[in-house]
């Protein structure tokens, strides 16, 4: 990835939805709580919400 360094600031390039899913499964593999998820793959609950209801 490319970070470029801004006044301190780190920004980074979006992520694709591949990349979200990846992490949302990876996180999956144990069981996880929606909280839990949310927070570890970094999207917000409607982010996820839009998310689980394509992968049914």
């Amino acid at each position: 990835m490319y970070y470029p360094f801004i006044s301190g600031v780190v920004w980074q390039k979006k992520r694709t939805a591949f990349d979200i899913v990846r992490d949302m499964l990876s996180l999956c593999e144990n069981g996880i709580k929606k909280t839990n998820l949310m927070s570890g793959s970094r999207i917000s609950f409607e982010l996820l919400k839009k998310i689980s209801g394509n992968l049914n």
